[in-house]
């Protein structure tokens, strides 16, 4: 009993003396920039997430409107620029749930007619305009044949972005929203 006291108290002294030596500090592990600073063989990550930069081609200048039909609305996509414009043909659907618009599933392009395949992007010429099948005013299958779809009352917007290069956020256009 004595030496396990005695080992204690030599440890606890020692413990004192350790923390009288480095100035009155305890021991705190360094932050992990310090150690790599320290040990240059480990990596330095930066926790924050790097946003995409914006698409590097001129921000589209297009008029894009939804013209409401019996169904649905009838979607007009006109290049009012001096260049020539690349979009992405899936158009995206939002509804208005309280004072935020949220997205809806939805299969929708920007194509020429229901029979074509839809391509990833389309090309409008400066001067051009695109009004492709409308949309059937359903959710799911929205547009040509209605396999999966379901009505969409309310209010909704459509949106359509550019056709960026991988790594970079798109331009985006949204129409005016339509109530049905």
């Amino acid at each position: 009993m004595t030496t396990s006291r005695t080992v204690s108290r030599s440890v606890a002294l020692g413990s004192v003396l350790c923390l009288l030596a480095c100035g009155g500090q305890a021991a705190t592990p360094e932050p992990s920039s310090e150690r790599a600073a320290h040990n240059p063989t480990e990596p330095v990550v930066d926790p924050t997430p790097v946003e995409p930069t914006l698409d590097p081609s001129p921000e589209p200048v297009l008029r894009f409107w939804a013209e409401p039909n019996e169904e649905g609305a009838t979607l007009h996509v006109q290049n009012r620029g001096t260049e020539t414009v690349r979009l992405r043909s899936a158009v995206g659907l939002e509804l208005k749930e309280g004072e935020s618009w949220s997205d809806v599933p939805v299969e929708l392009a920007l194509r020429m007619d229901c029979e074509s395949d839809v391509a990833e992007c389309i090309t409008l010429a400066p001067g051009a305009e695109l009004v492709p099948p409308p949309w059937n005013g359903m959710r799911g299958h929205a547009q040509c044949d209605c396999e999966r779809c379901v009505d969409l009352p309310g209010e909704v917007r459509f949106v359509i972005q550019s056709c960026a290069p991988e790594g970079h956020r798109p331009h985006e256009v949204r129409s005016e929203p339509l109530t049905r």
